[in-house]
């Protein structure tokens, strides 16, 4: 919510944010001016990397050139939150949410696991901040998966849905960070999809239908109010969610 803060702040402030021709070239100064922290309050973190972000953003949208270009690039989707996650990841890279799975033990080649989060929940907004307009419109809502981040398996591991080892669990406890891709920060993003699955096949067979996403979205949201005592979440310094 800080961060659609800054967006509306910077646009009331004259930045052209809905042009791809100005996001193609942001300057730091700009990006930096627009997520200005509260004084007394750290800088934003990753900085870089969301002055890179968004200028992979303009050079997308310039791309489909278009005076309309967030919207054309909806419509091309023709109803499918599939197909825009598909477009999303393609033309903007940094959306690429992709993982290599290895246990070193099994002499094994990888397996590619992809989360496409940021992607996924992009369609999700999309869905829940613009119906009933046809661009909020997605006929197969029902494919995504859960939003694998860090806030949702905290409240999975305080329902004791989803267990950590006891040296995972140690390490979270005294907030090291896991590294991006690692094995422990993969599975930990698995096992959140997969948990939220079975809650809502849980509920499906109580004649409650709801998608996974949204299992996601009632999960995040009790995330906001849990005990103080609870665990804490992972730390992952990572753009991907």
């Amino acid at each position: 919510m800080a961060l659609v803060a800054a967006l509306r702040r910077g646009v009331e402030e004259g930045y052209e944010l809905h042009s791809a021709s100005w996001l193609v070239s942001v300057e730091n100064e700009d990006v930096a001016h627009l997520l200005r922290p509260t004084r007394g309050h750290p800088e934003i973190p990753l900085f870089e990397a969301r002055v890179h972000h968004l200028r992979e953003l303009g050079r997308g949208l310039f791309a489909l050139d278009s005076e309309t270009s967030a919207t054309a690039l909806i419509t091309s989707a023709n109803g499918s939150a599939v197909s825009l996650v598909r477009q999303v990841v393609r033309r903007f890279p940094s959306f690429n949410d992709i993982a290599i799975w290895t246990r070193a033990e099994t002499g094994l080649p990888g397996h590619e696991v992809r989360f496409y989060k940021r992607a996924q929940i992009l369609v999700g907004d999309l869905a829940g901040g613009l119906a009933p307009s046809p661009l909020g419109q997605f006929h197969d809502l029902d494919k995504l998966t859960a939003f694998a981040d860090y806030k949702v398996p905290q409240v999975l591991r305080q329902l004791g849905i989803l267990r950590y080892s006891d040296a995972l669990a140690g390490r979270i406890a005294r907030r090291e960070h896991l590294p991006p891709g690692s094995a422990e920060e993969i599975e930990i993003r698995a096992g959140t999809i997969w948990g939220c699955e079975l809650v809502r096949q849980a509920l499906d067979e109580r004649g409650k239908t709801v998608s996974a996403h949204e299992v996601d979205w009632l999960l995040w949201t009790m995330g906001q109010s849990l005990p103080l005592r609870s665990e804490p979440y992972h730390l992952t310094p990572t753009t991907f969610y």
